[in-house]
């Protein structure tokens, strides 16, 4: 019967619909936990840390001690900053790109180049954290694996959408093999990228081959997001 085919599959759709909704609400959740987290980091036990050092600088005895507890007030910072940079939530999506691209650059003695030309002052929240998360895991890669020399950013609006492009001059490598490991689960970043891309409503493209470097494109879109309607 057509008109019975025709409502299961509007079941179906609506049912997947929904799926993804909840889906983009955990992620919105974990974002919730990593500023909390990231908050606290800086707050609690960086300001705990800070005092301790300069109780102990007064004490030219115990020059270890400032020194360990200068290592960990850095580690304390990096761990904040990879968990929510401030620039996100205070000066916005281009600024915080840009001060984790220079970081990583600079761990990694690579040169960054970062453009960002006409970028929307208005971004949804879930487009912000979506991309920001996906170029944070390309940079990450890019330091780790691509022994690259030069690191590319470039965030712009085109019509309605949010572009973002990543791009490197590394070893790169074999875009259907790593698609094969990451259908296999062994490869969760490229997963979770692709993942985290599609639930904002978005496009998602990898051009690289060994030898040739890393291009990646993330395309989304500005306007709200609209919500399911009931069957």
């Amino acid at each position: 019967d057509i008109t019975e085919r025709l409502r299961t599959q509007h079941a179906l759709e609506f049912s997947q619909e929904r799926l993804r909704a909840l889906s983009r609400r955990l992620l919105e959740v974990q974002e919730q936990e990593r500023r909390r987290l990231a908050r606290d980091l800086h707050d609690d036990v960086g300001q705990a840390l800070t005092a301790l050092k300069i109780q102990l600088e007064s004490r030219s005895r115990v020059e270890e001690c400032v020194e360990t507890v200068s290592h960990t007030l850095e580690r304390v910072r990096q761990l904040s900053l990879s968990l929510r940079p401030p620039q996100l939530d205070d000066l916005g999506l281009g600024a915080a790109l840009r001060s984790h691209l220079d970081r990583q650059a600079a761990l990694a003695s690579l040169a960054p180049h970062f453009e960002a030309p006409e970028t929307p002052r208005e971004i949804p929240a879930h487009v912000e954290t979506a991309c920001f998360r996906i170029a944070q895991e390309a940079i990450n890669n890019v330091v780790r694996h691509a022994r690259a020399r030069n690191l590319w950013l470039r965030l712009f609006a085109s019509g309605a959408r949010l572009e973002l492009s990543v791009r490197d001059d590394g070893g790169g490598f074999d875009v259907a093999a790593a698609r094969r490991r990451a259908a296999a689960g062994a490869s969760l970043g490229l997963a979770g990228m692709e993942e985290r891309v599609a639930l904002a409503g978005g496009s998602f493209e990898l051009r690289s081959a060994p030898g040739q470097g890393t291009v990646l494109l993330a395309s989304f879109p500005l306007e709200p997001r609209e919500k399911p309607q009931a069957a």
